[in-house]
């Protein structure tokens, strides 16, 4: 990472940045990206050159706002982190608030400051938000003025955090922002400098593993992702429930939105009928969100117009075939099944979006390569499965990289995902890696067994662990509401599904009903809560 003093004034992210087991970068002269760039000019201020300026950017709940007047924002903001504040180059920003206009232009102002974003969840709890500060050195905050409460507490609990600036959603308040100057010069950063720092999904448990993003990884996932695989173009809309504290959030409604100069409608609470009264109401093309959702939005989406639909992606988790076949029969629509993670930013390896078929996670996307390897690393065979490995012109970069050594192996990003390979080159999803069972019968992954209890009639939701005490397999079942059957006499029927479809031996010896799943921040089963 380039810290020149022209344009990089904190060296936290150098001195913390791993030194071994480096990612191999392959494909970068194929992005064609300058030595010196802020990620921003071409994200947004590009986009007013080009005549977008009076084009919508951003669709809220209460208004919608141009290019122009997202690009006005995010430069008060710059303004105000630089000329009040003092913010230097290379200095953490951490960023709290639900997918609304003003997360989107702080995010861009930070950047183009020259700043490092840190984006949370605004359902991180003041504990979690201590780690996040402490793993990257924050001293500085802006928040939604929902959360100043929370972020008092934040401060009280570590001195790392001088400085928290709140801001309302409709932007009423704070006279410091809005009355800044609208024009402001981008730092002058290196492609290589980084402007992000990705904390997993994990980040409230033990110790929070953070990915360190380069200004020119922003403009590879819009390139390779958004403007390549999903075809985004000016004429689309897109809208969804990640949040943009996540790269899935991140990558498709507000970096790949806008470089491709679409328009993004950004919902602070996109429950499943969030997004049906949104896709009726605004007709976007593109929609965004997990497998859970497009379940829940099957049920009812007969009651809305959501026939301006180009393209469902989903994300999160891996989705069940039962939920992509039931979208399919209700709206026609294939859903879209890649795979990408935090330590690769975005999207790496998916289907092509005219040829989908349910399981197929399709191939490495533009600029990428991809393979399966054993547990050692060792290259697998077509039709065997193993773990996917990945490489391409961004990689993973751990910062204080305690696990850089697992996750890159020999140059390549091992990811925690089992894959077949076949002879054509489509990868195929086996569920993860941490769900791999050795029974009598040989290899198991417990994917299988929710493929075949969610294929009963009475199950809405299910999970399926090892369990830490006894090794054996743990099954949990959430029904559905309108299901009234004695329990026994239920969980003798799910164990005959199971039997039939794996086998006697792979069949856990009980199955527990329970109301609700503990759930990450991002809405993942914490599997690993189930398995005590």
């Amino acid at each position: 990472m380039n810290n020149n003093k022209a344009s990089y004034h904190d060296d936290f992210i150098r001195k913390n940045s791993p030194t071994e087991d480096l990612p191999t970068l392959i494909n970068l002269d194929k992005f064609a990206l300058s030595e010196y760039i802020n990620c921003a000019t071409d994200i947004l201020d590009n986009a007013i050159a080009e005549g977008f300026a009076d084009k919508t950017a951003v669709i809220t709940a209460n208004r919608s706002y141009t290019y122009q007047q997202l690009l006005d924002k995010a430069n008060q903001i710059a303004n105000y982190l630089v000329h009040d504040l003092g913010v230097l180059p290379g200095n953490r920003v951490l960023l709290c608030s639900p997918n609304n206009f003003m997360m989107a232009a702080c995010w861009l102002g930070i950047v183009k400051a020259g700043a490092v974003a840190v984006a949370v969840l605004p359902t991180l709890e003041p504990q979690g938000i201590v780690k996040v500060v402490q793993k990257a050195q924050v001293k500085f905050a802006l928040c939604d003025d929902r959360f100043e409460e929370r972020f008092a507490s934040v401060k009280q609990a570590t001195s790392i955090l001088s400085h928290v600036t709140t801001f309302d959603a409709n932007l009423s308040t704070h006279t410091k922002l809005n009355n800044q100057s609208t024009q402001f010069n981008n730092v002058n950063t290196a492609a290589s400098d980084c402007c992000l720092i990705g904390f997993t999904s994990g980040t409230t448990t033990g110790n929070p593993k953070a990915v360190i993003h380069l200004h020119r990884d922003m403009l590879i996932a819009c390139q390779a992702a958004g403007q390549r695989t999903f075809k985004i173009t000016e004429k689309d809309t897109l809208i969804g429930s990640p949040s943009m504290a996540f790269g899935f959030g991140l990558g498709s409604l507000l970096l790949s939105t806008l470089y491709c100069r679409a328009t993004t409608v950004l919902l602070e609470s996109p429950t499943p009928d969030a997004l049906l009264q949104g896709i009726d109401r605004y007709q976007p093309t593109v929609l965004f969100t997990s497998p859970n959702a497009y379940k829940a939005m099957a049920e009812h989406c007969d009651n809305y117009d959501i026939s301006s639909l180009r393209l469902c992606v989903s994300g999160g988790e891996h989705i069940m075939p039962s939920i992509w076949q039931s979208w399919k029969n209700k709206t026609n629509i294939s859903i879209y099944e890649g795979i990408g993670c935090t330590e690769m930013l975005f999207l790496f390896l998916g289907p092509d979006i005219d040829d989908i078929q349910p399981g197929r996670i399709g191939k490495p996307i533009f600029g990428y390569e991809a393979k399966v390897v054993d547990a050692q690393g060792n290259d697998l065979p077509v039709n065997t499965i193993g773990l996917l490995a990945v490489r391409g012109p961004l990689g993973c970069h751990y910062l204080s990289g305690e696990q850089q050594k697992k996750y890159v192996v020999n140059g390549w990003n091992i990811t925690d995902d089992c894959v077949l390979m076949d002879e054509e080159g489509h990868f195929w999803c086996h569920g993860r890696a941490e769900n791999e069972f050795n029974s009598d019968s040989g290899r198991l992954n417990l994917l299988e067994v929710e493929y075949a209890l969610f294929n009963h009639e009475a199950v809405a939701e299910c999970a399926v662990v090892k369990s830490k005490q006894t090794s054996s397999i743990l099954a949990y079942v959430i029904l559905k509401k309108h299901v009234t059957s004695d329990k026994a006499e239920l969980e003798a029927s799910l164990k005959a599904r199971i039997k039939m479809t794996l086998g006697d031996i792979n069949c856990p010896e009980s199955i527990l009903f329970v109301d609700v799943f503990p759930r990450t921040a991002s809405g993942k089963i914490q599997r690993h809560k189930l398995q005590d």
